[in-house]
C-alpha cells in the first residue's frame, strides 16, 4: 500500500486524514498472468494501479493478429483511457502479462472522492493530462 500512497501523493497532496479516506476506497487483488481485466465491448469502470506486475493493452486487427498499444509496468495505471473517461465500451483488451498485484477503485467511487475531497480533483486531472 506504500506504493499506492506515494503514487497518490505524487499527483496531489492530501492531508493524512484525506489520504487515509482515499486509500480505504481502493481494493487490492492478485491477477494471474493471462487473465484479462478488460475485454473488447466492456466499459473500463475501474482505475487499476499496478503495484507489481505488467499488463498489455491490445486489439485484434483485421487478420485477427494481436496489436499491442500500451504496456503498464510497476507503479503505472492499467486502464483504457477513452473508455474510462467516457464510460463507453472499449475496442481494446487489457491482459496481465505477468502475475500482478493491483489496487483498484471503481469509477463511481473515484467520482465521489472528487466531490468529497476537492484536492483529489488534481489527481484525476493530472492523470488525464498524462495519459496518451
Amino acid at each position: 500500500m506504500d506504493k499506492l500512497k506515494d503514487f497518490i501523493i505524487y499527483y496531489c497532496e492530501p492531508d493524512k486524514q484525506e489520504l487515509d479516506f482515499i486509500l480505504r476506497k481502493f481494493s487490492f487483488q492478485t491477477v494471474r498472468k493471462g487473465k484479462h481485466i478488460l475485454r473488447k465491448g466492456q466499459v473500463c469502470n475501474k482505475l487499476v494501479y499496478t503495484e507489481k506486475g505488467n499488463f498489455r493493452t491490445y486489439y485484434k486487427d483485421e487478420n485477427n493478429k494481436d496489436i499491442t498499444t500500451w504496456i503498464a509496468f510497476d507503479d503505472m495505471l492499467a486502464i483504457e483511457p477513452a473508455s474510462f473517461f467516457t464510460q463507453q465500451p472499449t475496442k481494446f483488451n487489457i491482459e496481465a502479462i505477468a502475475d500482478s498485484e493491483i489496487a483498484l477503485i471503481l469509477y463511481k467511487d473515484l467520482q465521489q472522492l472528487y466531490k468529497d475531497i476537492p484536492i483529489f480533483n488534481e489527481f484525476g486531472r493530472k492523470i488525464a493530462e498524462e495519459r496518451r
